[in-house]
């Protein structure tokens, strides 16, 4: 049987929870970093919008697979495999959102620009990094 797959970045927030939690319960999940503005071709038509995470899971018998997008509903699927759920939510809560929205006008301005300079793999082409340039807020 095929393993699932998980698609990410590796700078993302949301992809390092379920990263986190694919270690924690050691669930065998191959990981595929993306390149930014590359969706593999096998998901451009499966998936509404080009974000991160994306869990691929194999389908039974030869059925095609099933995509899941949303952090919160990939780790509630993946703290469900077994018996005992290794979290008691799956969302961010209200305190932390609004903190973050309320650093954010502070932070992006330190931390994007120096993205671009290390060493990610969604940042790894040319054409990568001029979309991700194209696509940080200003």
């Amino acid at each position: 049987m095929k393993s699932m797959k998980l698609y990410v970045f590796d700078s993302c927030p949301f992809c390092v929870r379920v990263r986190a939690l694919v270690g924690l319960k050691r669930i065998d999940c191959e990981l595929v970093y993306l390149v930014a503005g590359a969706l593999p071709e096998q998901l451009s038509d499966r998936v509404e919008r080009f974000s991160v995470p994306i869990l691929e899971v194999p389908g039974i018998g030869g059925d095609q697979s099933s995509i899941m997008q949303e952090s919160d509903v990939i780790l509630r699927y993946l703290d469900q495999l077994d018996v005992r759920p290794a979290l008691d939510r799956y969302t961010v809560n209200d305190a932390t959102n609004r903190w973050l929205k309320q650093i954010s006008p502070l932070l992006d301005p330190l931390c994007y620009p120096r993205m671009r300079l290390l060493e990610l793999p969604e940042l790894a082409s040319a054409q990568a990094r001029a979309f991700f340039e194209d696509s940080v807020p200003s």
